[in-house]
């Protein structure tokens, strides 16, 4: 269940979405390069996904999403920035 959520456009390989309002606490983040714009993920007969995706701290699970606890990042009070890298399959 998302806490938050926020949207961005690509601009030179990369995106920024600020998200206002974040309680300091521990978060995992994930992203989806949402290549045909119909706002999900889409994935092969199997469930590979067919567009980009990343989570917090790069990582990655072995047949389907990381733990929390692989991905959770501190977010402290004040701005914060969390880097994350898409991967194709």
């Amino acid at each position: 269940n998302p806490v938050l959520i926020g949207q961005a456009r690509p601009v030179k390989g990369a995106c920024t979405v600020v998200l206002e309002n974040a309680v300091p606490g521990r978060y995992a983040v994930l992203f989806i390069h949402d290549e045909n714009g119909n706002e999900k993920l889409d994935t092969n007969f199997i469930g590979i996904p067919k567009e980009g995706f990343g989570f917090s701290r790069d990582a990655m699970g072995r047949f389907g999403p990381p733990s929390f606890d692989d991905a959770a990042v501190t977010i402290p009070a004040g701005s914060s920035q969390v880097t994350m890298h898409a991967k194709y399959m």
